[in-house]
């Protein structure tokens, strides 16, 4: 059974936010850690004309450390903290309330929305300033 070290994913970073995503066969595990007071709107919102003004995005995965209130657009909220497992679906923002870390996992990282051209992560995170720092992995995923 092979184990994974986010250490050895690809690197994404900013002074907002930091990240690292691991590709396993058609799957991706990602880790992001994010400031209090991140916010999803200044910096994700102007990279995607024509999306809608709440996350398009579905999570699942689970709060590695940290608080989070997750906001969705028929005015409900729930509060994440350290340990909580999560599945989002879209129309959310998320308030930071402290530095937070959180794991999902996923099909794939690119964002694909209705009635919206196919953009990738990796693009729109380069046109915010968030360097990308590719490793290989050594990562294998054979099973015996």
């Amino acid at each position: 059974m092979p184990f994974f070290d986010f250490k050895e994913g690809q690197k994404v970073q900013n002074e907002d936010m930091k990240g690292s995503v691991i590709q396993v066969g058609s799957k991706k595990i990602l880790e992001f850690s994010f400031p209090k007071g991140f916010n999803w709107k200044k910096i994700m919102l102007p990279q995607f004309p024509g999306c809608p003004s709440s996350c398009p995005l579905t999570h699942f995965g689970y709060v590695k450390n940290g608080a989070v209130v997750i906001k969705y657009d028929d005015g409900t909220e729930e509060l994440l903290q350290t340990g909580q497992a999560f599945f989002i679906p879209p129309g959310h923002l998320p308030e930071f309330l402290e530095d937070t870390t959180m794991v999902e996992f996923g099909d794939e990282t690119d964002v694909a929305m209705k009635g919206l051209p196919e953009t990738s992560l990796s693009e729109v995170l380069k046109k915010n300033g968030v360097k990308l720092i590719r490793k290989k992995s050594s990562i294998d995923t054979r099973s015996d």
